[in-house]
């Protein structure tokens, strides 16, 4: 019996895999909460890639940053403009416009899930392929940009690793699939490959994950867990462990500030007999 349909984005599935908390502030806060900089910058410069005009980003940039001054507005929209160029410029020459932001979708008949996955770029190419004996080999390769990040993080290949399998299953594609993360800011970028060997482990993973998901909104509970992504975060203001995680850090700040001004921390020892006395 097919389960009733539900969908999400790969998106989504790693807003709660990081953090439940944040994931559900997103959904149930979205229209009250106003998009910092940051979010408009590296989503204006996804429009620019994808081959949205300058002139509609602008407006998307206008409508998201209604507080900012004009000239502000502007500086955030030459940061994305910058981005975009920089990510083009990074861009294989096998990848066209057609091929940038390409929407997948698989349905999950054992979860119930439509899982809707969006990767950077999904293009095919030709490649010497060192994992195969160095055999010349008909490549999937799917970029997910990043424009924002200074390093790859373990967090970055769960979410491409997650565009491989979705990849895997809505094209019944089952060949090694070439996995990038490229960091426009840094520009750089590091690879990783997919292989069907990945497919059963990949795909439990995802289903322990949609299983808590579906198990959280039944009990409409929301684990707090906090990390250095906290910082960032807009849920920050309404999350206790966040907020202690924070004001943690800033207090292992403080003391190597004074490790680094050992006149400041000196503090007199006292002779034995004084502090038993004061005992």
């Amino acid at each position: 019996m097919r389960k009733r349909q539900k969908h999400i984005s790969v998106g989504r599935i790693m807003d709660y895999m990081r953090c439940p908390f944040a994931y559900w502030e997103s959904i149930n806060r979205a229209r009250e909460r106003q998009a910092t900089e940051e979010e408009v910058v590296g989503n204006a410069s996804h429009k620019l890639t994808a081959g949205d005009s300058p002139t509609k980003t602008r407006e998307f940039v206008a409508a998201k940053l209604p507080h900012l001054a004009e000239d502000k507005r502007e500086a955030v929209m030459a940061e994305a403009v910058a981005l975009s160029i920089t990510a083009k410029q990074m861009s294989s020459p096998e990848v066209t416009q057609e091929r940038r932001e390409v929407q997948l979708m698989w349905f999950d008949p054992e979860s119930g899930y439509e899982i809707y996955a969006k990767p950077d770029e999904l293009f095919f190419f030709d490649e010497v392929v060192e994992h195969s004996g160095g055999r010349r080999k008909t490549v999937m390769q799917i970029t997910d940009v990043k424009t924002q990040a200074e390093q790859v993080r373990s967090y970055h290949w769960r979410q491409v690793f997650l565009f491989g399998l979705i990849a895997t299953m809505s094209l019944r594609y089952y060949h090694s699939i070439k996995l990038v993360v490229r960091l426009a800011g840094p520009e750089k970028e590091e690879h990783r490959w997919f292989s069907q060997r990945e497919t059963p482990r990949q795909l439990e993973r995802l289903r322990a994950t949609l299983r808590q998901i579906d198990k959280s909104w039944q009990t409409r509970t929301f684990e707090e867990k906090p990390g250095s992504y906290c910082k960032n975060c807009p849920a920050l203001a309404n999350c206790g462990k966040g907020t202690q995680y924070m004001e943690a850090q800033q207090g292992r700040q403080q003391l190597h500030l004074l490790g680094e001004q050992p006149e400041l921390r000196s503090v007199p020892v006292l002779p034995e007999p004084a502090a038993q006395a004061c005992a």
